[in-house]
């Protein structure tokens, strides 16, 4: 997967290449049922980093054990061991800037 922004960003020749190459691409398998995929930026992050929604996002619940400490589930219950090493890929917004969007102002110097 090729971010759009990126894909426009490239030379010309490439884009014709690519374009060239992916036409061949259907031609040779348009006959097949592709499923819908939804592709969104996303990052890793710890699972005992995330907030609510990030849980629910990736099929993760939190609750207070019997012994006070957190608990983290699947959602089919299984439990996992160490929350604070398991990483799980997160939606995040998209780090690369729209074609012809003015990057960030740098922050000022340090006042001494």
């Amino acid at each position: 997967m090729l971010p759009r922004s990126l894909a426009e960003a490239m030379p010309l020749p490439w884009q014709h290449q690519m374009r060239n190459l992916l036409a061949e691409f259907h031609q040779a398998f348009g006959h097949v049922q592709w499923p819908v995929y939804r592709v969104v930026p996303s990052r890793y992050e710890r699972l005992a980093n995330l907030d609510d929604d990030q849980l629910a996002e990736v099929g993760c619940t939190v609750e207070v054990g019997d012994d006070g400490e957190l608990e983290y589930r699947m959602r089919d219950g299984r439990r996992i061991e160490d929350p604070e090493q398991q990483q799980v890929l997160v939606s995040c917004l998209d780090p690369i800037p729209p074609r012809g969007a003015q990057p960030p102002a740098a922050p000022p110097p340090p006042a001494w």
